[in-house]
């Protein structure tokens, strides 16, 4: 075979492989190009929540407006994702995002989906649970934690019979399983296992409700590091989670774990 030919069979098989590999790449670099887009509207969002969340008033009382930062997440969520004014598109970003997690500092709400039937039609709203509480029992005793060191113990019956720093409460209870070394041990697993549970069930809960709105993605709780737990409850903060939601033409779905800690305001008067 001639030199020439053989230079002519190799451009043919090389070029449509050039073509397929330059293909790929571009997709992947468009793909790459709508994710760190979507990363931005997202965690905007998540900053204009967390800075409607918490402010302290004269007295050094700490306010917890969980209704404004979910109010104001959504809102910068929709004018993010240009879905203003569209309330058919808002309510389907809505149903991408199963849950939103508020921590306080004795315990902490889970905003969640419920359906309601109004004249026969069904839509959509969106409650938050009541608090529930950072509990650990023992043989003995009934612990209440907080996100920082202070500390309500019960006896058995539910009457409070200590408060205060963990180390002064420590000093004064018998029996107790708990001590300084296991304390932060204990008080960590106890209040992540809480809040994993929680946010399991509202969970599972809005799988049902997103099949009658006709999504078939499956929301489910994604594994968090403890790195990032550490971060959820070390403070007042917000956790936003956003699943299955289809960015692109061919099946793409973006999925993000948003965590940020309070950013305390005082109130003007």
């Amino acid at each position: 075979m001639k030199p020439g030919n053989i230079s002519i069979i190799f451009l043919i098989i090389i070029i449509p492989f050039i073509f397929i590999q330059d293909m790929k790449l571009n997709a992947l670099t468009a793909l790459y190009n709508n994710k760190v887009e979507l990363d931005k509207c997202f965690e905007s969002a998540l900053d204009d929540g967390i800075n409607s969340l918490v402010e302290v008033d004269r007295n050094r009382q700490i306010i917890l407006h969980k209704n404004n930062a979910v109010d104001q997440f959504y809102t910068s969520l929709y004018s993010n994702f240009s879905v203003v004014g569209n309330e058919n598109f808002k309510n389907q970003l809505k149903m991408y995002i199963p849950i939103i997690l508020i921590t306080d500092n004795d315990g902490f709400y889970i905003f969640y989906s419920i359906t309601e039937i109004n004249e026969g039609d069904k839509f959509l709203t969106q409650n938050f649970s009541e608090k529930t509480t950072y509990l650990f029992e023992d043989e003995h005793y009934i612990y209440n934690f907080t996100l920082n060191d202070y500390i309500f113990v019960y006896n058995k019956n539910g009457f409070k019979i200590s408060e205060g720093q963990y180390k002064d409460v420590l000093n004064n209870l018998n029996n107790s399983s708990l001590n300084y070394d296991n304390y932060y041990e204990i008080k960590n697993n106890t209040i992540t296992n809480i809040i994993e549970k929680e946010m399991n069930y509202y969970i599972k809960e809005h799988n049902h409700i997103a099949k009658q709105f006709g999504i078939e993605y499956e929301f489910w709780l994604p594994e968090i590091d403890r790195d990032d737990w550490y971060r959820t409850i070390g403070d007042i903060g917000l956790m936003v989670i956003m699943q299955g939601y289809p960015f692109d033409m061919v099946g793409n779905r973006y999925n993000r774990v948003g965590i940020t800690g309070s950013r305390i305001k005082k109130r003007t008067m």
